[in-house]
């Protein structure tokens, strides 16, 4: 397609050869490359109008993909059953996988922003990957160690995850210096993956589950979130459906306000106009549920069966039993409650939250946890089941 035309015509009318289907298009000093098949990529020459002229070499040493294609026939090998799973030679094409570099982004759009400079992977550990800078003098400079998540390459540095708790850093180009971005405020495990980027942010999207509904199915709690690229304070931008496919998100694209994906529908990215609270305040439910579980711990603590029973909702599960030692509730003192969503409940959803006190007469100084079932129905925040953990 002319950019300034908008006419489209064969870019493969001057070649004789024709293809099922070709993918992963990218363009590199006026030549084409592309996957058809699997996913090693072949090459053409352009003439200056964009037409196709000629097929590229894919064994010369200047074929942009050769290492790629070299990569992938080494791993479709192990893949494809090519050779017998734990044999000698697949060991050995698995320790050759381990010695070499992989392209950790399309190598023709790398290249083009990095002006030359490619981002390459090579095995670390069963954890861990290293990064490098792949010069084009072909020399490789170590850059940081990865969980291998989706990373984000912009034109000044990396930014990428070492492990699961949900910290993102930062390692720029020119100096070396790694940072943190990102990372979770308070105990609540969460999922995090990058997503895409733009001039003044980084967009992730962080998940967590928090309970289920009348129908037994998780419920979860999906927020794309951005990052500041200057300040690297953190904000909700837009919060996805319960039941979504977080793959789905992974293609995405930036374009002044909004954010466009390939099997979701464009959100725009105004934290405000989509409802989300960035202030640190609790939601309203979060706060009920709270109220809910210090009341109801009181009770327990201080052997209320009375209170404890108004408490319980229609299906509570179990036997009802209070604390043992009421006696001594004065010395409880509640530390933490974790397991509260960030946004608000539907009617019929269940949360698993954990009151954590001191105090207990059996744990000496150490922490014991009231676990408790709290269900969101028309009357309220409800038990459905309660424990002490020790």
């Amino acid at each position: 397609m002319h950019l300034d035309t908008l006419e489209v015509e064969d870019a493969l009318a001057l070649f004789s050869q024709t293809f099922d289907t070709l993918y992963h298009l990218s363009v590199y000093e006026d030549k084409l490359y592309a996957a058809s098949g699997y996913a090693q990529r072949i090459g053409f020459d352009l003439d200056g109008n964009g037409r196709i002229t000629k097929m590229l070499d894919e064994t010369a040493d200047d074929f942009l993909f050769r290492e790629y294609n070299d990569y992938m026939e080494l791993q479709l090998s192990a893949w494809n059953n090519e050779v017998e799973y734990d044999s000698e030679e697949y060991w050995g094409i698995i320790e050759q996988l381990k010695n070499r570099y992989e392209a950790v982004i399309d190598v023709a759009a790398c290249k083009k922003m990095l002006n030359g400079n490619q981002i390459v992977s090579k095995y670390k550990d069963e954890l861990l990957l290293s990064i490098y800078l792949e010069k084009p003098d072909g020399t490789y400079e170590y850059l940081c160690d990865s969980i291998g998540f989706p990373m984000i390459i912009t034109q000044t540095g990396l930014y990428y995850a070492v492990d699961e708790s949900g910290t993102i850093w930062f390692t720029d180009f020119e100096t070396g210096a790694s940072q943190k971005i990102y990372e979770r405020k308070g105990r609540e495990w969460e999922q995090v993956y990058l997503v895409n980027y733009d001039n003044d942010y980084i967009y992730l999207l962080k998940s967590r589950s928090i309970g289920y509904d009348l129908e037994n199915n998780r419920v979860e709690e999906n927020y794309l979130v951005r990052v500041s690229r200057q300040d690297k304070e953190a904000e909700k931008v837009y919060q996805f459906e319960s039941d979504l496919n977080l793959n789905s998100l992974m293609h995405c694209a930036v374009y002044g306000d909004r954010m466009y994906f390939e099997n979701h529908e464009t959100i725009a990215l105004d934290p405000d106009a989509n409802g989300m609270q960035n202030d640190g305040e609790m939601s309203e439910d979060a706060e009920e549920m709270t109220r809910t579980a210090k009341a109801f711990a009181a009770a327990y603590f201080q052997n209320d069966t009375e209170s404890l029973r108004s408490y319980l909702s229609e299906d509570f599960e179990g036997s009802m039993e209070a604390y043992p030692y009421p006696e001594a509730a004065g010395q409880i003192e509640g530390t933490y409650i974790s397991g509260l969503p960030e946004g608000n409940l539907e009617t019929g959803v269940c949360c698993a939250l954990s009151y954590e006190f001191k105090g207990n007469a059996e744990a000496d100084e150490a922490l014991t946890y009231l676990n408790m079932e709290m269900i969101k129905t028309q009357q309220g925040f409800k038990i459905k089941s309660y424990g002490l953990e020790m």
